[in-house]
């Protein structure tokens, strides 16, 4: 069950308690859940897997991360909580209350409070489930900081400070949203340069630029300005936007129309990546984000 944030408006200022189904393929599944809320598992191949649940935010300072809790159906059962909904909203309550302390008292307090986060309570824990998953967490790890280092790798090999359109079947593969169409690359930027992108988004649910550190983690966005998106974004009179990524603000030019400013927040390179959500036009007519690295003294003449 997701219950979407009181707060904020886009993508969904809807309240309603959202129900999401995982059931083996050629179960039956509840009359009354639509199917577009229904996910099928395949035990035939795994009896165990990963699922990932991703929020959207528009407004990040106007909203709170959506309230989860996870319930496995039985047979023998009707309901046997994995995480309780009581355990899930007293974490969400600490955190909610750790974030504020963090956006008053800045950077420090984000690590001095980090033990203050709650304590969720999981039923059937044992030494063997305790060995399990930290093996399986260990291997995750692994994984995903390798799979994106080599990713990090070819981008800066083959299209350094460049925006093109990431390969969907790969995207999709490793869990990637097949609704989203991505523009990966690597950036790399002296001091007196900047890198300069201009998009004119199509109509889409969202859009979103960020810059990332090489591991492809997204550079610090609680204290310091690393990504913009559709609401966040300052358009020109045509619906075009243009970002400039410098290691200092460009005050000239930032006053210009539909000029948006990120900061490297000491970074000299790292990934970036744009993203289209839900964009509703065909691949083939997708608009391509543009991007050019140019000197910084000449960004208020561009």
């Amino acid at each position: 069950k997701m219950q979407p944030p009181a707060k904020g408006s886009a993508p969904s200022s809807s309240s309603a308690t959202i129900e999401i189904y995982i059931i083996p393929e050629g179960a039956d599944a509840p009359p009354d859940v639509a199917a577009s809320n229904i996910l099928r598992s395949r035990p035939q191949l795994s009896e165990e897997g990963l699922f990932i649940v991703r929020q959207t935010f528009a407004l990040r300072t106007e909203e709170y991360p959506a309230e989860l809790s996870i319930q496995l159906i039985t047979e023998e059962s009707s309901s046997s909580s994995l995480l309780s909904s009581s355990s899930s909203s007293s974490l969400l309550s600490s955190k909610r209350s750790l974030e504020k302390e963090e956006k008053k008292k800045g950077p420090a307090a984000a690590v001095a409070g980090a033990a203050g986060s709650g304590l969720v309570r999981i039923q059937n824990f044992t030494p063997k489930a305790l060995d399990s998953g930290l093996s399986k967490a260990g291997l995750l790890v692994a994984g995903a900081s390798n799979m994106f280092s080599r990713w990090a790798s070819g981008f800066k090999r083959r299209h350094v400070n460049e925006l093109p359109l990431f390969d969907q079947k790969t995207s999709d593969n490793v869990g990637g949203d097949p609704n989203i169409r991505y523009y990966h690359s690597y950036w790399e930027i002296a001091e007196d340069e900047a890198l300069v992108i201009d998009a004119k988004p199509p109509k889409c649910q969202t859009w979103n630029f960020q810059l990332n550190n090489h591991w492809m983690e997204s550079l610090d966005y609680r204290f310091h300005k690393i990504h913009t998106n559709k609401f966040l974004a300052r358009y020109r009179k045509d619906g075009s936007v243009r970002v400039i990524v410098s290691h200092r603000r460009p005050e000239g030019a930032v006053e210009e129309e539909g000029v948006n400013w990120l900061h490297t927040v000491g970074h000299h390179c790292g990934t970036m990546c744009w993203r289209w959500v839900k964009p509703e036009v065909s691949d083939s007519a997708l608009p391509h984000p543009s991007a050019r690295l140019v000197p910084f003294s000449q960004l208020a003449s561009l």
